[in-house]
């Protein structure tokens, strides 16, 4: 199995993939990834479907793991007693604060798969807040680790400040200028010195730590600043005694919790290599594969370490599960193998593939490859040899869970017993079910794709005029080596060509003109196919254009007309408005006479206001498909209505505070009135548009109101009754003290739109309730 991977180059690609990762241990698990179970790859995609959506949608948030480290034998050393230096600690650190941004990502409704997973992270923020309390980004213990470390670096500054001041003296001193080499100090072995000239080493008192590779000077720690410098070795013991003791602290803290780090690098681990293997895959355009099934499809395949690559459209199906492939040498054949074997691997390893969406791969155990470049191996028995020793495991063990990639079957011995032995290794494949991918140059076994039904032929394409391969695989179809076409055109002596055609025996030469011509005949089919195709292809589009097209205009047409109807009613509720006003004024001013004059003006009016034929609508409600509860509009009346009941072709509607029985012809669909609509300020002569007539209450329920709220209520609902033609109507104040009482009998006893008044009798509501009676007063 590591032979067949490594000949289809599948570890030269995961490195590649592992490349797109942001950690040591993201990138390990890549380079080593193998097959994974049915069960796994389901995960593993449903895990990779959240990761695209992850970096997809991450508009502000830093999709990244950099910085973290492996952990396991830090913190298992830490553990077991052992001191972490500040650079291990630091990577700790870091790793703990990467975790900790992690827990940000994801939620449970978006990503449920990668949420559960990271809700397992332990909390270990408390222990990475600990490190960065002492170590600073570059791994520099912090001055204020400790109060004790803070104290002897405040006195290591000061005894260095005095050291520098003293050496500072003496290089500048008249008295030392002759003795110096240099005014300058440098340093020795952690001593500060300065360079004093040879000659005058007993004129300079000090202790000499150095002399120059010329022996002319000597490097001498001043007498006067010696004390000073071993007061401040003093202190540096000190300072690295207190960091020791810190790290120690710092390292059994780690220690403490190494369980919880080993899962923590764990799940940052899985984590990077799905965000690896996503970047790969929008980097190189590739897919998430279909996993499962019986057949094997590959759509533009490519293999990603071949620049520029020929897509490659391959299939294998359970009832045609052999492919033999035929064509001239550097034709692409052994491409072909290698990206199918490739893009398998990848699939079965839960990888994206570089193909595109729809391809199909089966759940195969494993997969099995012999393809070898026979220009460097020895001829003959070699050759034969290192083939049999691929392909004998091939004929023992394969089975219908095995993919078989196989450069060339038969070669390396004399051609007619290798092309004999490869027909018997193909019916033994055929024989257990085995999916297979063959590459030949034997005409005996192109004929296999004719005669048997398991069994496809396919070919690479050849530029005949460029004597050039195209490398596009075409299935169906055996191809030729085109070797005499080939030496022809390249300046063969046309005598060798036609002596070389006269030496194949009669089958030969019949069965490759047979090949030629059954090609050209399917070519030429498929070509016919293609046209009917294209042409049905642009039938189609152009009738969905028509229809499209005359939808448009129906719909255009329709909004028109509904545009016009509403301002035509918008219009004709204004004259009805106007109309009621009118009435109210004769009936307070003018008397019962002209106020039925008016009415008859109103009758007419109503009759008047019918929708124009031209503007009825073109998607009336067939008769007998209205039931109880649709809204409609009734031909011959004004406003709203609501269906109560059909009777065959005549409804009984509900217009305002009529009740009336119309044939269901002169019906018209219209929208259910929305609550809540915004109703004009009531006013005492206000009219009331037609809808809102529709919704006449017969009681009205002042309870709680004050009188001011209660006559502006009171007004407008005798108002909205007098329109909607009501006889009696029932005014709710309650009991209570008896104020509303009082108040809502002095404001009917006034109106004159109320004939009587009273009280309401035992069964409607006594002396809670007002009953008025509406009509002219005699």
């Amino acid at each position: 199995m590591r032979i067949s991977l490594d000949l289809v180059q599948f570890p030269a690609v995961l490195q590649q993939v592992a490349a797109w990762t942001d950690t040591p241990m993201g990138h390990e698990r890549i380079v080593n990834a193998g097959y994974l179970s049915e069960a796994a790859l389901r995960q593993r995609h449903d895990a990779l479907q959240e990761v695209m959506r992850l970096v997809r949608d991450a508009e502000t948030l830093e999709i990244s793991l950099k910085g973290a480290i492996p952990l396991k034998d830090l913190v298992r050393r830490a553990q077991k007693g052992g001191m972490l230096n500040p650079e291990e600690l630091l990577g700790i650190g870091v790793t703990l604060k990467v975790a900790e941004a992690v827990s940000t990502w994801t939620n449970d409704q978006d990503m449920p798969l990668l949420a559960q997973r990271i809700a397992r992270l332990p909390s270990l923020g408390y222990v990475a807040q600990a490190i960065f309390r002492i170590l600073d980004e570059h791994g520099q213990v912090k001055d204020h680790a400790s109060p004790v470390l803070q104290k002897i670096r405040r006195e290591i500054r000061q005894s260095e400040a005095e050291i520098d001041r003293l050496l500072d003296g003496i290089i500048h001193s008249g008295h030392w200028a002759e003795f110096l080499q240099d005014p300058v100090v440098t340093l020795r072995f952690g001593r500060r010195v300065v360079p004093v000239k040879a000659m005058f080493r007993n004129q300079v008192p000090g202790i000499v730590h150095d002399r120059s590779s010329s022996g002319q000077t000597v490097f001498v720690e001043p007498m006067p600043v010696v004390q000073k410098q071993n007061q401040l070795t003093e202190l540096r013991n000190q300072e690295d005694e207190e960091i020791r003791h810190l790290l120690a602290e710092l390292s059994r803290t780690v220690g403490s919790v190494a369980d919880d780090c080993v899962v923590t690098e764990q799940t940052l681990a899985w984590l990077d290599e799905l965000l690896g293997i996503v970047r790969y895959g929008q980097h190189t355009g590739a897919v998430l594969p279909i996993i499962g099934g019986e057949d094997l499809q590959i759509i533009e395949g490519r293999h990603p370490l071949i620049e520029d690559p020929v897509p490659l459209d391959l299939s294998l199906a359970k009832s045609r599960h052999i492919l033999i492939i035929t064509g001239p040498n550097t034709g692409g054949k052994t491409v072909a193998l290698r990206t199918t074997g490739l893009i398998v691997s990848l699939a079965l390893a839960g990888m994206m593939v570089p193909c595109r969406a729809g391809t199909t791969i089966p759940l195969f155990d494993r997969i099995w490859v012999d393809i070898g470049d026979e220009q460097s191996i020895e001829q003959n028995l070699s050759t034969f040899s290192s083939h049999m020793a691929r392909l004998i495991p091939m004929m023992e063990f394969a089975d219908d869970k095995t993919l078989c990639l196989i450069d060339e079957l038969g070669a390396g011995t004399d051609p007619d017993e290798g092309s004999a032995l490869a027909e018997a290794m193909i019916h033994r494949l055929r024989a257990h079910h085995v999916y297979a991918v063959v590459t030949t140059h034997y005409s005996r076994l192109k004929l296999l794709g004719f005669r048997l039904p398991d069994v496809e032929n396919a070919q690479v394409a050849f530029n005949r005029e460029t004597l050039t391969p195209t490398y596009h695989l075409i299935m169906g179809q055996p191809g030729s080596s085109h070797a005499l076409y080939i030496a022809q055109r390249l300046g063969m002596p046309a005598e060798v060509i036609d002596q070389a055609r006269a030496l194949m025996d009669e089958e030969g030469t019949t069965l490759a003109d047979v090949i030629e011509e059954a090609n050209h005949l399917q070519m030429e089919l498929r070509a016919a196919k293609q046209q009917v195709r294209e042409q049905a292809d642009a039938l189609a589009a152009q009738t969905l254009a028509l229809e499209q097209e005359r939808r448009k205009w129906l719909d255009t047409r329709e909004k028109e007309m509904r545009r016009i109807r509403d301002q035509w009613r918008h219009e004709l509720d204004q004259l009805h408005d106007q109309m009621t006003e009118a009435i109210l004024e004769v009936r307070h001013q003018q008397g019962p006479d002209q106020a039925r004059a008016v009415e008859a003006l109103r009758d007419t009016w109503r009759r008047r206001g019918i929708l124009p034929q031209e503007l009825e609508t073109t998607k009336a409600r067939p008769e007998g498909h209205w039931q109880a509860g649709d809204y409609v509009h009734v031909r011959d009346f004004e406003g709203l209505g609501q269906v109560l009941e059909v009777n065959g072709k005549v409804a009984l509607v509900e217009v305002g505070a009529l009740r009336v029985k119309v044939p269901v012809g002169d019906l018209e669909a219209a929208k259910a009135p929305q609550p809540g609509r915004t109703r004009k300020p009531p006013g005492r002569h206000q009219g009331l548009s037609s809808a809102k007539a529709q919704n006449l209450h017969m009681e009205c329920d002042v309870r709680g109101m004050t009188v001011d709220e209660m006559v502006d209520v009171v007004d407008k609902y005798l108002d909205d009754a007098v329109l909607a033609g009501a006889f009696q109507v029932r005014i709710i104040h309650g009991k209570g003290t008896g104020v509303l009482r009082k108040a809502v009998g002095q404001l009917l006893k006034a109106d004159p739109r109320v004939s009587t008044y009273r009280l309401g009798e035992r069964g409607e509501g006594g002396d809670g309730v007002t009953v008025a009676t509406l009509g002219d007063r005699e």
